[in-house]
């Protein structure tokens, strides 16, 4: 598993910091889950995240070529924000 973490922004232009966790699974794919940090709990003794992910997919690739061949978009709500 790898992480990284992007700033996004809400609809009244906050930023958002977002986790992004790459995790291997089998026959060349990854699934790609996104939380919300500020969710994040550093004294967590497990997963330190106190909602679901924000959105979740699997990703696939050509194993001879390297190339993706299935997945690659996701698609989720940034949190935050008001609806005016």
């Amino acid at each position: 598993t790898q992480k990284t973490s992007l700033v996004a922004y809400d609809n009244l232009g906050n930023e958002v910091l977002l986790d992004v966790f790459y995790t291997k699974g089998p026959d060349n794919k990854w699934e790609v889950t996104v939380y919300n940090q500020a969710d994040a709990d550093a004294s967590a003794s497990g997963f330190p995240y106190s909602t679901p992910p924000l959105a979740s997919t699997l990703m696939e690739f050509d194993p001879s070529t390297g190339k993706l061949i299935d997945g690659g978009s996701i698609t989720f709500t940034v949190p935050g924000g008001n609806d005016l």
